[in-house]
């Protein structure tokens, strides 16, 4: 009797954790698909799309091939001045004072290529002293800035091209960075334009696509890229990187063994349960793995009424919604009646 339970009790085991790995895995890929997806086929202004042709090509013609969208759409993205052509040559002086004394800085942002030139670049944007005392001037005529220009002078007087973006490009490590710079996959804003209608891209020339969404149901859905270094709604979105990264892989990490383990000894009884830990799993799982590669979870699904927009979304946080959903589900008409009630 003994050995028959504990045979019994191995292959429920076995059960839920078969239904764990294949349920979490395959929301797990799915939801990492869509994200390579998203990130190579939407645009903003921070993560631009990357467009190069092997041969001299009108714009509009390479970038209706670049999204595999019609002549008319992709001459739409053009008109609207969406696309950027960036400096022949890229930016390689990684010791290059960002802000020189007397003088403008030689660069105001930086287009980062840390995963090469195919890949979106991270868009690094540099603080413009002269531009601030400018506006100090005009927001307070009265005001004497003199001291507030020299203090910021000096806080930001040693600081390299190398430095912030390091700084401003978390994910990427210092060696990443240095080959970036000596591979020639920098390149800065000065001398950038907008292309116009009828315009031939060069080849080898590099141009930009800084926005850039599908609509799927007019008004109501669309696929728009964003990036949110917090949790949802946002929270702890404005904490450091290294206090994001750590808090959320740390406190993900913990949830996910405590769902592993909670899925594993599921019985039958419980109706519906493991199948919503399983979801749960998979979308936590999902999200962690953004967290590893990036400090930020890549959302894409925009739903929205007018100006009022849903926070942006993505597999993951379907397959979560689900399986919370589920364990309502579960404890409503699946949960055993109370000891002693008369039914």
């Amino acid at each position: 009797m003994k050995q028959a339970g504990s045979e019994l009790l191995s292959r429920l085991w076995l059960r839920n954790l078969m239904l764990l790995l294949v349920i979490g895995g395959v929301i797990t890929w799915v939801d990492q698909v869509t994200k390579i997806w998203a990130s190579d086929a939407l645009a903003t202004g921070s993560h631009p799309i990357p467009i190069q042709v092997a041969t001299d090509t009108a714009i509009e013609k390479a970038v209706a091939e670049r999204f595999d969208i019609s002549s008319q759409d992709a001459r739409a993205i053009v008109e609207r001045g969406s696309v950027k052509l960036l400096a022949a040559e890229p930016f390689k002086d990684k010791e290059a004072a960002c802000y020189p004394s007397g003088k403008p800085g030689a660069e105001r942002e930086l287009y980062v290529f840390i995963h090469g030139k195919d890949r979106s670049p991270r868009r690094v944007y540099f603080f413009h002293r002269f531009l601030m005392h400018k506006w100090l001037r005009g927001l307070f005529p009265e005001m004497d800035t003199s001291d507030l220009m020299a203090e910021i002078n000096e806080n930001v007087s040693d600081r390299t091209f190398g430095n912030v973006v390091e700084e401003t490009v978390a994910f990427a490590s210092s060696e990443e960075i240095d080959e970036a710079f000596d591979e020639g996959r920098i390149y800065g804003g000065r001398g950038s334009r907008s292309m116009g209608t009828g315009e031939l891209l060069s080849a080898g020339r590099m141009a930009l696509v800084d926005r850039y969404t599908i609509p799927v149901i007019d008004n109501f859905l669309r696929y728009s890229y964003a990036e949110n270094p917090g949790a949802a709604w946002s929270f702890m979105a404005d904490a450091s990187a290294s206090t994001r990264f750590w808090f959320f892989s740390v406190v993900a990490s913990i949830a996910i063994v405590l769902l592993f383990f909670l899925g594993l000894f599921q019985t039958p009884d419980k109706g519906i349960a493991i199948y919503a830990y399983s979801s749960i799993l998979g979308g936590a799982v999902g999200n962690l793995l953004d967290r590893l590669n990036t400090n930020f979870v890549i959302d894409f699904i925009d739903m929205y009424w007018k100006t009022h927009h849903w926070p942006t979304y993505n597999v993951a946080d379907i397959a979560i919604t689900v399986g919370v959903t589920l364990l309502i589900l579960e404890q409503i008409f699946f949960a055993p009646p109370e000891e002693g009630r008369v039914e």
